[in-house]
């Protein structure tokens, strides 16, 4: 297991008396905006998420709020790329449903149009009922190795397959035509 280690020995935000001088404001941004910067060098992130994580580190609200505009400025922070590469990655790599992805990019604070737009690029793109067959496959392999005799274990298979289809983001009218 991976220790986690901080990014910075020391705060993020500076003293109120060191702030009067405008070369420590200065040093002060340039400490948030490095740590921005190597948070997104490493994956990226949508705007609210990388703004909690600087929070969290102890950044002052007027550092954050600059360094996400230069970021921004430059292109390293656009909450709808991040939600298009989020959705694609989540759902082509990881089969997920498109319910699960508007859950999981909400949770990271990206606005639901954002949101709306990003699914719905993706699924112009994926066939559902496909992507929700190959995690099915992935997952269980086939119900053909079931004795159809026994209805019970028959119905027991496709109740797991299904609890496991609505976890991961999938419809219901997607489930029924997955599930014969």
């Amino acid at each position: 297991m991976r220790s986690k280690t901080p990014l910075m020995k020391k705060p993020l935000s500076a003293d109120k008396d060191q702030m009067s001088d405008s070369s420590s404001i200065e040093s002060a941004f340039k400490g948030v905006y490095d740590t921005a910067l190597r948070c997104l060098g490493r994956r990226a992130y949508g705007e609210m998420e990388l703004r909690r994580k600087l929070t969290s580190m102890g950044a002052a609200m007027a550092q954050i709020d600059q360094a996400l505009n230069r970021c921004r400025q430059f292109g390293y922070l656009d909450d709808d790329s991040f939600a298009q590469s989020f959705a694609r990655s989540k759902m082509v790599g990881r089969h997920y449903g498109p319910r699960m992805l508007q859950a999981q990019l909400q949770e990271k604070g990206v606005a639901s149009e954002t949101i709306a737009a990003a699914v719905g690029q993706i699924l112009t793109e994926v066939d559902v009922v496909d992507l929700a067959q190959e995690a099915l496959n992935k997952k269980f392999g086939s119900l053909e190795i079931l004795d159809p005799e026994n209805k019970m274990e028959v119905l027991k298979a496709k109740k797991k397959r299904f609890d496991f289809l609505v976890r991961r983001g999938f419809d219901y009218d997607t489930i029924r035509k997955v599930l014969p």
